[in-house]
């Protein structure tokens, strides 16, 4: 399975990684197969019904096996949702933290 995931994933594609409170929303810069990791920027950050831009927060390298492709029909409706908040890149690292 990763090594199909790896190559369905492709540069500048949103993808989403999700655990059971939050989900993270981000681009892809590369996909490095060899390594089975991703390469993204994170985007948005939902947690409850809270939108965090993440675009000041820095890029992440994370196994390819937790993404999946978002749809448009769900990242697009979250765009003008955001919240401005100076936190985002915190909940990004609890988050994060959860995962591993």
């Amino acid at each position: 399975m990763d090594r199909d995931r790896s190559s369905t994933l492709q540069a500048h594609q949103i993808v989403c990684l999700a655990d059971p409170q939050a989900r993270l929303y981000a681009e892809v810069i590369q996909v490095m197969p060899q390594r089975q990791t991703c390469w993204v920027r994170p985007t948005l950050l939902v947690v409850a019904d809270q939108v965090y831009n993440l675009d000041h927060c820095p890029d992440i390298i994370w196994p390819i096996a937790g993404f999946r492709p978002a749809l448009d029909t769900e990242v697009i409706p979250l765009l003008g949702n955001t919240a401005a908040s100076p936190l985002g890149c915190q909940y990004l690292r609890q988050f994060l933290h959860r995962l591993t």
